[in-house]
């Protein structure tokens, strides 16, 4: 009988990623067949298993949404410092959590789900999954900062970082990358000292911000959640 270990069954499932499910074992949080969960542990689809004393459905009906959020929101489940964060904007009750992680002051596309399989694939570097930004800056570029910035080779943080600008207006870009590190756009262009002063995320691999207010939010359809699939 195939078995799984209990973080990754929590990671699959939606509940948490496989850290912090860590976190909530230790918490005495999950329970298995009425007992309390220990790291490491194996299960079977003949487990019972429990996060908060509710049973976990095996088998979850899959939901993607796609949110614009909106400027000063914490994308994150929970945040320790009482932030608000983007799960507002969603059933509190609901097994849901974000792909990947926008800045607090970043506003735009965030995608939100329960497909714990289908989102570690996505974030994971080795997919180079297109994200698409709206960037304001605090000077413009000039042509040859943009050469650089489309044609060289530049590492941030010592990691290679590939990426195609546009001006479409005064200081403002239409920027592509196809990896998701902490603060990358800003630091692309502080590559060429200059400082955003807003940014909006457009598009994720294939799907697109569209007509959503900040705040607003759609379901995928199931022609979108195949294109996310069909990518690997």
């Amino acid at each position: 009988m195939k078995t799984v270990r209990i973080h990754k069954f929590l990671s699959q499932m939606g509940i948490a990623s496989r850290r912090k499910a860590e976190i909530l074992i230790n918490e005495k949080r999950i329970k298995i067949n009425g007992k309390f969960a220990q790291i490491g542990q194996k299960i079977s689809d003949l487990d019972v298993v429990e996060f908060d004393g509710q049973k976990i459905n095996k088998k979850p009906k899959i939901v993607w949404y796609a949110l614009n959020k909106p400027k000063n929101y914490i994308t994150s489940r929970i945040d320790p410092q009482n932030r608000p964060t983007i799960m507002e904007f969603f059933d509190k009750n609901s097994y849901l959590f974000p792909v990947g992680r926008l800045d607090f002051e970043t506003t735009g596309l965030i995608l939100v789900t329960n497909d714990g399989e289908t989102s570690n694939k996505l974030l994971h570097p080795s997919s180079k999954i297109q994200r698409t930004y709206l960037v304001k800056t605090d000077f413009n570029l000039n042509n040859e900062e943009i050469n650089f910035l489309n044609n060289n080779e530049i590492y941030l943080d010592n990691v290679k970082s590939v990426q195609k600008v546009q001006k479409v207006a005064s200081r403002t870009y239409i920027v592509k990358v196809w990896q998701g590190s902490n603060h990358h756009v800003k630091k692309i262009f502080i590559s060429v000292s200059k400082k955003v002063v807003m940014l909006r995320r457009l598009s994720f691999a294939t799907i697109e911000l569209g007509n959503l207010k900040p705040g607003e939010k759609r379901k995928l359809s199931q022609a979108e959640i195949l294109s996310l699939k069909n990518i690997f």
